[in-house]
């Protein structure tokens, strides 16, 4: 057995998610290659429909001529494999006129999966807003692939989708020694912006070291700070958060100013949407700039460079060990419909 995963060549969570799928697929004795062909899954959309959408017949046209040879070459190659699993992002792998999966399908007539930080069927809110535009939802994949059970709201997997975790198992992201205390600043987000300036404002009032990360970085540069930081404050809620799991794994406790943020990773029996959860230990919730002062302080003050990243690991890996490890259970079940 075969398995091809297409996914982003840049450095992102669906090129994370993919290198990871990988190792799992191989740890169940099944061949399985990534490619980087992302603009192949693009270029499947028949011409009319990418004319609509682009508004540029000349230019689009113009690129479907030259990657022609490419695409029919990769094309061949795809017919090799057993299964065919696209990693990416939604909205797109659901945008009907952003990949051509049913064009690709028609071709291919074998199983197509979409592989996600989490199942679409995990979040209605998402749901609705794609009905709402006239875009396919989970229908469009014959399996769905996800590192968490839990999003917006909880479910158990059944057929068509499986919880296959997340292995970052060789990625460089063990526990290391961490000499001086660091905090991360993430990325900022649209709409989100004040939620920054109070973390980088509490930080400048208490003197404490830190980055701010404004310009684009490679996955080893943004992974070497991870490493040297003592924690990282989040930006944005986040459905899963790559990040947060990448973090977590060398001992980076998260800050963060509601449970609801990093909602796949509330502990509730039932969580629901934009709803507070319970979070361990290794997370510290703030709520107020106020607050967010103490609670910094206090971290500052109990932080130990080489006992607090043990603990903050240890706590991960008890409580999230498939966020690390990975679920072989889940990889298995998408096997299994193959055979």
């Amino acid at each position: 057995m075969r398995i091809a995963i297409i996914t982003r060549p840049d450095d992102a969570s669906p090129k994370v998610l993919a290198i990871s799928l990988q190792k799992l697929i191989k740890k169940c004795h099944v061949e399985c290659d990534v490619f980087y062909e992302h603009g192949f899954l693009m270029r499947r959309v028949p011409l009319f429909g990418r004319f609509k959408q682009v508004g540029r017949i000349h230019f689009t046209l113009k690129r479907y001529l030259k990657h022609y040879p490419r695409d029919k070459r990769f094309l061949l190659k795809l017919k090799g494999y057993d299964a065919v699993i696209i990693s990416d992002c939604e909205p797109n792998g659901f945008w009907k006129h952003h990949f051509g999966i049913e064009k690709l399908k028609r071709i291919l007539k074998k199983p197509l999966a979409f592989h996600e930080v989490y199942y679409l069927g995990n979040v209605p809110t998402h749901i609705e807003r794609l009905k709402r535009q006239g875009h396919p939802t989970m229908e469009r994949y014959d399996w769905h692939l996800a590192v968490t059970d839990t999003t917006e709201v909880r479910s158990l997997p059944k057929p068509p989708w499986s919880v296959v975790g997340l292995n970052l198992e060789g990625e460089g992201l063990e526990l290391g020694h961490k000499k001086d205390f660091l905090a991360i600043v993430d990325f900022e987000r649209k709409g989100y912006e004040t939620f920054r300036d109070d973390q980088i404002r509490v930080l400048d009032k208490l003197g404490l070291p830190y980055v701010a990360f404004e310009k684009r970085m490679t996955m080893p540069e943004i992974r070497d700070y991870y490493k040297k930081a003592s924690l990282i404050f989040l930006s944005f809620p986040e459905t899963f958060g790559v990040p947060i799991a990448e973090c977590l794994a060398c001992g980076t406790a998260v800050f963060t100013p509601s449970s609801s943020w990093p909602m796949s990773w509330r502990l509730d029996e039932k969580p629901q949407p934009n709803s507070e959860g319970k979070l361990p230990n290794c997370f510290v919730e703030y709520e107020t700039p106020i607050k967010l002062e103490k609670d910094l302080l206090e971290f500052y003050h109990n932080w130990d460079n080489e006992k607090t990243p043990e603990k903050t690991q240890k706590i991960f890996l008890d409580t999230y060990p498939h966020f690390f490890y990975g679920n072989l259970d889940g990889v298995k079940a998408f096997i299994k419909t193959i055979k």
